[in-house]
């Protein structure tokens, strides 16, 4: 028997003796977790609808569970004997230093465009950046690589920021705990955590108040056991991975514990740097107890034999630090009602009916039991599977996160405006967190002195040009390098200000159009009046010098000329501009000009052998297939230009550029740029593609929270604010003159129910229901102003109902006349789904 028969014949007997004796020489291990978690079959008198649940604590900052007011968030771990809290509080920082303004460099126009047409894309970012070194603001920034290219450190406009309060809370382990549950109701802001150990079942549960502008927190013992525990206080550093100032941002900070009758307070305060300011902070912890004691050892609060203990946490800035103005804060803290439940009720009254406005249910009460690590373990376990009910839960607890990050002292955003603020609002309009979006919007105004400066030094141009980083500090630009030339990034306004547009369609408010949405897109199109001076050799006006956001990293991610991105901003900033001013009955003069200038933008240019759209409308710059930006996508998303209906072979163009595409590397914002191309086109296969990658490659973690890139520690928002607007989307797709309902809805997600969404032509559509097994469909829809629009069902219909009479149409749309505040039913049946792309 030679070689190859022997091991055959081995390998055959081991194989029967495998199957004659339950034998496996492939083992495995499943550690079990620390704590057994509760069965899924105990948990409806724990886990609330509006609500989710998680069966182990955190161990990272991407699993917290997060709760907040907008001023004061809060980052629970969930531990039952070694709790970690860390409170973070929001202020108006005072800037560090004087924010750079940004370089003169308007000078150099002139040689940077003759050195782009020449074709120098490479070389003009050195002989940019050498000019930008001889500003003595600006040299000592900047190092030197080996190639001797000057590069920038990552630069925010700064300011002072009130240290994270870490807060511990401690107390003796037991084995065999079982029935662990981590949960979080989102109409209350309210999270418990959920043990059970020898002594019974425990219970431990915080929220932040609207109303109080407090943290509250309530530790109970077990019926018939007592309380016995340490609360510490640290303050410098940050268990939630939160950036904090340096020692140089920093005077001092004390702490200070104390006892007074059944109550104890742990008040932190602190002074920022007086050269820098002289205002300060402070934090005071309130402890109530139930029975019991208190004692200090060595600054922390140790408690034993209570029935409960009652912790108020309040976290100050003082505009100008006094011991007086710690004082007040404690005494602000010692007024406040220690009744939980009472604190609880009050916060429900602000937070639920925002929570509720709008609303999805994708899957049954049963299947909402689940936890999030049982559905994360169910969508990668599942072929073609897409989870309802964690898409369910990603919906409402992006909007979660919108309603209890945004205060007057934050917008509840952050990074850079060329992907990720307009990913982290572009829930807000569609779901109707107008509130929280406008907070932003009045941060975003106030810099247009900063923008009017970008503009005149670094183009010599009139009217606005924003900066990738503004915030309530500055909107100065002086964050760019050789190989990230932000300073020729020009259509950061245009672009946020698709969502100003978007605010107007979705709410008909005209006030908000004449006095703020004008004025914006009127200084937009100045700038853009002054930076079109050259025509090119086919009539058409030259966009540049420009930059498409990470594109040719191998070329030193070069400046450019037409970028698409620019073309098709400029083009929806006039667009909109003409489209105000004959809504308002506003005779501009210049309206004439805004024609012309739009006659004669750029046309689109498309690869030569697969027809897909290209990044940059100029020949001699290569396509970049390997980076994660789209946003030569714009007229598609967050635009409406491109369409199946309209512009079919440039719709077309942009499908096969976004299936096209490589990944880089894999990034949220880089994936939700493409998802919502793919759903505006009708894109299912590719929709559900990405979809998947998101659910399954690490970006949502164990207490929903998402994350930039795959399996980090830490919890980053692009993902967390887009995702209910992506699911709106693929639920109803709407602007001005139209609405379409079910566009991109796959089968994976036949049933389901929405209520509240604001939609891109001045109508909200109260209530949508649809079961794709069934073929039926109905929705109700509220119109904010006189209107005739199209309704649109792609997928077809056998019948069609509008307020009971039956409607006919050879297509698949029909015309309704609404009138304003008059609801419309609609109802349907529809014809079996099939895939739509390219129809």
């Amino acid at each position: 028997m030679n070689k190859l028969k022997f091991s055959i014949f081995v390998g055959n007997l081991l194989f029967l003796s495998s199957l004659c004796f339950g034998q496996n020489y492939l083992n495995y291990v499943q550690p079990k977790p620390k704590y057994a978690p509760m069965p899924i079959n105990r948990r409806a008198d724990f886990v609330p609808r509006m609500g989710f649940c998680s069966t182990t604590p955190a161990e990272t900052a991407a699993d917290i569970m997060l709760t907040g007011n907008g001023s004061i968030r809060g980052s629970i771990y969930g531990d039952p004997y070694e709790e970690h809290v860390s409170y973070s509080r929001a202020i108006i920082g005072v800037p560090t230093q004087a924010p750079m303004p940004p370089p003169n460099i308007a000078h150099i126009l002139p040689e940077v465009r003759k050195m782009l047409l020449e074709g120098k894309f490479r070389e003009v970012n050195m002989f940019v950046m050498n000019e930008v070194l001889k500003d003595p603001l600006y040299g000592p920034l900047y190092t030197l690589d080996e190639n001797g290219i000057p590069h920038q450190p990552l630069r925010f406009n700064s300011g002072t920021s009130i240290p994270p309060f870490n807060m511990t809370i401690s107390s003796a382990p037991m084995d065999n705990v079982t029935d662990y549950l981590r949960v979080c109701d989102w109409t209350t802001g309210e999270t418990r955590i959920h043990w059970t150990d020898a002594r019974g079942a425990n219970v431990r549960r915080s929220f932040v108040s609207f109303p109080a502008q407090a943290a509250c927190q309530l530790l109970t013992a077990p019926k018939g056991s007592s309380l016995s525990c340490t609360i510490s206080l640290s303050q410098i550093g940050g268990l939630a991975g939160r950036r904090v100032p340096g020692p140089s941002t920093i005077e001092f900070v004390n702490m200070d514990s104390q006892i007074e009758k059944n109550e104890a307070f742990i008040i932190v305060k602190g002074q920022f740097k007086k050269e820098i300011t002289e205002s300060g902070f402070a934090g005071v912890v309130r402890v109530v107890l139930d029975g019991g004691s208190v004692k200090v050892e060595d600054g922390a609060l140790v408690i034993n034999g209570a029935n409960k203990a009652t912790i108020l946490t309040m976290i100050e800035p003082l505009t100008r630090y006094s011991e007086e103005g710690v004082k007040a804060v404690k005494s602000q803290v010692a007024a406040l009602t220690a009744d939980y439940e009472a604190l609880l009720a009050a916060n429900a009254k602000v937070l639920a009916p925002q929570i509720e406005s709008s609303t999805v249910r994708l899957c049954t009460d049963y299947e909402a039991l689940k936890s999030v690590e049982e559905l994360l373990v169910e969508q990668i376990s599942v072929e073609g599977k897409l989870s309802a009910p964690l898409f369910e839960k990603l919906f409402h607890m992006g909007r979660y996160w919108r309603i209890i990050s945004v205060s007057e002292e934050s917008p509840g955003v952050g990074a850079q405006w060329n992907i990720n603020v307009n990913l982290q609002v572009h829930s807000d309009n569609i779901t109707g967190l107008h509130k929280q979006l406008d907070v932003l919007f009045h941060i975003f105004e106030s810099k247009f002195d900063d923008f009017r400066l970008n503009a005149k030094n670094i183009f010599g141009c009139r009217g606005i040009m924003a900066n990738i980083h503004p915030n309530a500090i500055s909107g100065l630009q002086n964050h760019f390098s050789a190989s990230w030339p932000h300073q020729y990034w020009i259509p950061c306004a245009g672009w946020f200000f698709n969502e100003y547009w978007g605010y107007y369609l979705t709410t008909a408010d005209e006030k908000f159009l004449r006095e703020r949405v004008v004025p914006g897109l009127k200084e937009i199109a100045l700038f853009f009046e002054d930076y079109l001076t050259d025509i090119g050799p086919d009539g058409r006006y030259l966009f540049y010098p420009g930059f498409s956001a990470e594109n040719l990293e191998e070329w030193g991610r070069p400046i450019g000329i037409n970028c698409m991105q620019d073309v098709m901003v400029c083009r929806e900033v006039l667009t909109n501009l003409l489209t105000a001013c004959e809504t308002l009955g506003i005779s501009d003069p210049k309206e004439a000009k805004w024609r012309d200038m739009l006659s004669k933008l750029p046309s689109a240019l498309l690869d030569e052998t697969t027809g897909s759209l290209r990044e940059y409308a100029w020949d001699a710059i290569k396509e970049d297939l390997d980076h994660r930006h789209v946003s030569h996508h714009h007229d598609v998303w967050p635009g409406h230009a491109i369409n199946w209906e309209e512009t079919p072979e440039l719709a077309l163009a942009v499908l096969k550029s976004n299936r096209r595409r490589g990944m880089e590397n894999e990034s949220a914002h880089g994936l939700l740029m493409r998802l919502f191309t793919a759903i505006r086109l009708k894109d299912e296969v590719h929709t559900c593609s990405i979809l998947k990658e998101l659910f399954e490659h690490g970006f949502v973690n164990r207490t929903l929270l998402t994350s930039h890139n795959p399996n980090l520690r830490s919890a980053q928002s692009d993902a967390q604010g887009s995702l209910p607007a992506v699911l709106a989307e693929m639920a109803v797709y709407s602007k001005p003159g139209l609405i379409e309902l079910l566009p991109a809805m796959p089968g994976m997600l036949a049933k389901g129910e929405f209520t509240g969404l604001y939609l891109y032509t001045f109508v909200k559509l109260e209530r949508l229901n649809w079961d794709l097994n069934d073929n039926t469909m109905s929705a109700r829809l509220l119109p904010l102003k006189d209107q005739t629009i199209t309704l649109r069902i792609r997928q077809g219909y056998d019948e069609l109902s509008v307020d009971g009479i039956s409607q006919f149409s050879q297509r698949n749309e029909i015309t309704l006349n609404l009138k304003k505040g008059v609801p419309v039913d609609i109802c349907a049946k529809l014809k079996p789904k099939t895939n739509l792309a390219f129809k």
